[in-house]
């Protein structure tokens, strides 16, 4: 019955207030036909090959997501070290030494050196804990709960890579698109520079006519070189998330506007049980329900167990005869 007690805090999802129907304003309803935004997987999710290159090299070769990933081993050997304190831990050892010990001359007979040897086996427990108020059971779930928190952390990081690399993609193809409207432009306003110095020589118009275009040519000349930054910005942004430079050829891209595949949206609690920072920030929850119970249980007494069982001889043959 003592074994069984528990000191931590029941455990009680919090309840959010969301709205029973989730439809966003300004965005028409999908067909019942489409499937949910969460049961697609990125590549479903996406239709431009070269997006999908960029999201794979990116999801391969990141440093921060392997980092992620690694903090799952950390976290999971941590929670395995800990679940091994609720067993008591056996060390087995053996030894043996043998030395000379000269004794004592009697008269004048030459002393002769005594052989003395010791054999020894015993199996060990040390400080074992008996858990009668769930402590180091409160323990071990903690560190389960913060495994499982990080497991979700990683998926949470993962998502949020795949959605950088597409903004970081998108804004990329937009500077382009825009880098080349801008030249258009530029060359726009040269032609009319041309035109309005031509005017000017024949005294056609004023310089009033031919400044007003000088500035519009470097109006546009400073846009454009601002474009020119931001999107070169964007790009080195993007070769960073996805982890340096590809060296072979992507596919090539689709247009803008045929880049996502329509879905339909799914209620709200639906969405909240699958967003994995959600369920990570649960399973700290329950991690710290835990701890509560662990600190709970350090007011009690605490017992712990140290014994040992072994042999001990003079002769090898002999050691476990007595």
């Amino acid at each position: 019955l003592l074994a069984g007690c528990n000191l931590a805090p029941r455990y009680r999802q919090p309840t959010a207030p969301i709205a029973p129907v989730y439809q966003p304003e300004g965005f028409a309803a999908a067909s019942a036909d489409a499937p949910l935004a969460s049961e697609l997987g990125w590549r479903e999710f996406f239709r431009d090959p070269r997006l999908k290159a960029l999201i794979a090299a990116a999801l391969e070769r990141n440093r921060d997501l392997a980092q992620s990933y690694a903090r799952i081993d950390q976290a999971r050997a941590q929670y395995r070290i800990q679940e091994s304190q609720r067993l008591p831990t056996l060390e087995a050892n053996g030894n043996a030494s043998r030395s000379l010990q000269p004794p004592a001359a009697l008269g004048n007979a030459i002393p002769q050196s005594i052989e003395l040897s010791q054999y020894g086996a015993n199996v060990a427990v040390s400080a074992f804990e008996l858990d009668l108020w769930g402590r180091v059971r409160n323990l071990a779930e903690a560190d389960r709960q913060r495994y499982l928190a990080s497991v979700e952390g990683a998926r949470a990081f993962r998502l949020s890579l795949i959605a950088q690399v597409a903004s970081a993609y998108f804004d990329l193809r937009a500077g382009e698109e825009r880098i080349a409207l801008a030249e258009r432009s530029l060359e726009g306003r040269r032609e009319g520079v041309r035109i309005a110095q031509l005017r000017l020589d024949a005294g056609v118009t004023s310089t009033v006519d031919y400044d007003q275009a000088v500035l519009l040519l470097t109006q546009t000349q400073t846009e454009l070189a601002d474009l020119q930054r931001s999107t070169e910005q964007t790009r080195n942004l993007l070769t960073v998330l996805i982890g340096g430079p590809i060296n072979q050829e992507l596919p090539p891209a689709n247009r803008l506007e045929d880049h996502i595949n329509p879905f339909r949206e799914g209620l709200p609690s639906e969405l909240l049980s699958k967003r994995p920072d959600i369920l990570q920030a649960e399973h700290n929850l329950r991690g710290a329900n835990a701890d509560i119970g662990a600190a709970r249980a350090a007011f009690f007494p605490s017992i712990s167990l140290t014994g040992s069982y072994g042999f001990a001889s003079t002769a090898l043959d002999g050691l476990f005869k007595g």
